[in-house]
């Protein structure tokens, strides 16, 4: 399995290497900051866009002094590529080696999040620590996987998705406020006021950053999101205030995970 560093560097050297004034063809993008966009859900936990595409942009302008042949890159003061740290090094060596189809099928892999392999990397430490007890080991691999006491008592703090109304269980997600893999605790993670329950193609949306809350329920949007998928969501202004105790976690959410600038739902016009 490929650490999420490494991914993130193997992206930078494919930038640097088959991207030259605009990004890589392959994304069908024309700006660096929306072919960083695409990469964001995958790589970017915990940092914003703006940080995430600066720390992407960082580690290509590194590579860009021994690949590329339109940007000049790190360099030193007699023109020479600078070193890369060991890592980066030992990725370049890696991705020199490989032909361009892996190269491709390898870059189109990071462009979605497998589910699967999040949840497998979160529950892994649960599973290790030897000085949870069992029923608390229980209860935090049941909130992971949106199911048991957190979902309980999430249900009961939302009967319906507040954006939307819908009440069928099946289409319901209990879902992290301050996401699971940034909790320091397993408080953190089993605190119903660290949740939200939201439809879920809502909850993907408040997953990967393109909305978020004001603790007294206005709907933020990010500026990245389409105008248009806005219109056809049809989502609220607002929705019912937050209770004081999940506030400390929209804040959390709204600094780092919210997608760029964020305003109200009701500054933004939908029929652009």
């Amino acid at each position: 399995m490929v650490i999420p560093e490494d991914g993130l560097l193997e992206v930078a050297w494919y930038f640097s290497k088959f991207g030259k004034k605009n990004p890589p063809s392959l994304l069908r993008v024309e700006k660096w900051k929306d072919a960083a966009a695409l990469f964001y859900p995958r790589f970017g936990e915990g940092k914003t866009s703006e940080e995430f595409y600066n720390s992407l942009k960082n580690h290509r302008d590194r590579f860009d002094s021994w690949l590329s042949s339109t940007r000049t890159g790190w360099r030193n003061k007699d023109g020479t590529p600078r070193n890369l740290p060991v890592v980066s090094k030992i990725v370049m060596q890696r991705m020199n080696m490989l032909p361009n189809s892996i190269i491709e099928k390898l870059i189109i892999s990071y462009l979605s999040i497998n589910p699967f392999e999040k949840v497998q990397q979160d529950l892994a430490p649960i599973l290790q620590d030897k000085s949870i007890d069992d029923t608390t080991r229980e209860q935090l691999i049941s909130a992971r996987l949106g199911q048991g006491f957190f979902r309980k008592e999430c249900l009961k703090l939302y009967p319906a998705c507040p954006l939307t109304d819908i009440t069928f269980e099946p289409l319901l997600r209990a879902s992290h406020i301050k996401p699971w893999s940034a909790c320091h605790n397993g408080t953190e993670r089993l605190d119903p006021f660290n949740g939200i329950i939201l439809a879920a193609h809502v909850d993907v949306l408040f997953d990967q950053g393109w909305i978020s809350f004001s603790n007294d329920g206005l709907v933020l949007l990010s500026n990245d999101i389409d105008r248009a998928l806005i219109k056809k969501l049809q989502l609220p202004e607002k929705i019912k205030p937050f209770h004081s105790k999940s506030v400390e976690y929209l804040e959390w959410h709204r600094e780092k995970i919210l997608r760029k600038k964020k305003h109200p739902r009701k500054r933004i016009k939908t029929n652009e």
